[in-house]
């Protein structure tokens, strides 16, 4: 796909995800993962694609960084592939273009929805700046050229706002004070999203499905010990070698000798 994109073009950001996710199976087959599938015979047999054209996917998803190959298995030596934080951080664009393509659909005609993991209730995804929490779908925010912006995309946004870093306290005071309590978890114990922020316990799982930060995001679970990332989030307590009851963090024993609610002061 990278091959197919306009000279001019490749300084934009559109142009640039599209030559590494806009590709049909590429597509597919990152939901698949989002869903929990890491072995080659699972995609094969979900997707019905060829073994040449998913090793082909597959080996450009590595190399782009979206996916990790893992060995698994010695005695014959068999692969994984387990999505990276780069990957992980593609799930709000698959989320919205199935949202797009829902939303086309009569709600009796929809195969596949977004709901609540714990309430089964149907979810509205919709894409707002983590600042304010406006929606930025609409004509309120526009594109303007960024700081790397050559000639033509200057004189295409001239005339617009030039961006601007100015911190907007409110907000950014909240996020900053969750992704100092994720990082004071302490290895091999966990805290819930209510334990971090008790007064918006939501806000923490967004905060961490859109930090750029380096944090341990997997110390974050449910209520119930439930993982809210599925394989990839156990995958990595268990390496941490923290309780567990199947496939639930126990929290009696996965939270350290210290007061959970130490952390909040």
């Amino acid at each position: 796909m990278a091959e197919k994109i306009r000279l001019e073009d490749r300084e934009c950001p559109l142009s640039a995800t599209l030559g590494l996710v806009g590709e049909w199976w590429t597509l597919l087959i990152l939901h698949d993962a989002f869903d929990g599938y890491t072995h080659f015979d699972e995609f094969q047999a979900n997707l019905g694609i060829s073994s040449s054209l998913l090793t082909s996917r597959l080996k450009r998803l590595v190399a782009n960084g979206l996916l990790e190959r893992r060995q698994y298995q010695d005695r014959p030596p068999r692969y994984e592939y387990v999505l990276t934080d780069v990957g992980r951080s593609l799930r709000p664009v698959i989320v919205a273009l199935a949202a797009w393509g829902n939303a086309r659909l009569a709600p009796t005609a929809r195969s596949m929805v977004l709901v609540d993991s714990e309430t089964g209730v149907e979810a509205e995804p919709v894409l707002v700046d983590r600042v304010s929490g406006r929606r930025v779908d609409g004509p309120d925010f526009v594109f303007s050229a960024g700081p790397a912006a050559s000639k033509p995309f200057r004189d295409r946004y001239e005339g617009r706002p030039r961006p601007s870093h100015t911190v907007r306290r409110g907000r950014d005071a909240r996020t900053a004070r969750i992704l100092e309590r994720v990082r004071a978890i302490p290895r091999g114990s966990v805290r819930t999203y209510s334990e971090i922020d008790p007064e918006a316990p939501r806000v923490v799982g967004r905060v961490l499905a859109t930090t750029h930060e380096k944090v341990p995001w997997h110390r974050v679970v449910r209520a119930d010990g439930s993982a809210p990332l599925g394989a990839d989030q156990l995958a990595l307590l268990r390496k941490e070698r923290v309780p567990m009851h199947g496939d639930r963090v126990d929290l009696a024993r996965a939270r350290d000798s210290r007061d959970p609610q130490s952390i909040q002061d």
